[in-house]
């Protein structure tokens, strides 16, 4: 008969933070789950890739990023009420922001992509 094997202290530690911040907002103050929450898993998630084209792909690249600001700036954009601030200020529900959002990123991403930067054009 073959024991069982035992989860590992990583994981048991990985499940336990993960279940904690799943239930961080029901308990958190409106402050730190707007605020702290919400821009903590924004810069996490810009970071992360980063990381993964460099460490995985070998390169560093700041189109990614180029986008991930395109799409935050329509999202504030069309979220935001009027008399709140300055610019385009529509009052859009947030999940039609985030669908105009994606569809004018991409847009803009395929747009970026069909002219590829060529070393041999940059040379005197």
């Amino acid at each position: 008969m073959r024991a069982q094997r035992r989860p590992r202290a990583d994981t048991v530690v990985m499940v336990a933070i993960l279940v904690v911040l799943i239930a961080l907002p029901s308990f958190g103050s409106q402050y730190f789950v707007e605020f702290v929450m919400t821009r903590s898993l924004i810069l996490g998630v810009a970071a992360s890739t980063l990381i993964f084209l460099s460490a995985y792909g070998g390169m560093v690249s700041l189109a990614q990023l180029l986008m991930y600001g395109v799409a935050g700036f329509v999202i504030g954009n069309l979220v935001a009420e009027e008399g709140s601030t300055k610019g385009l200020t529509l009052g859009l529900n947030p999940w039609l922001a985030v669908a105009v959002a994606l569809v004018i990123t991409c847009n803009g991403n395929e747009q970026l992509s069909r002219y590829p930067l060529d070393a041999r054009l940059m040379e005197n």
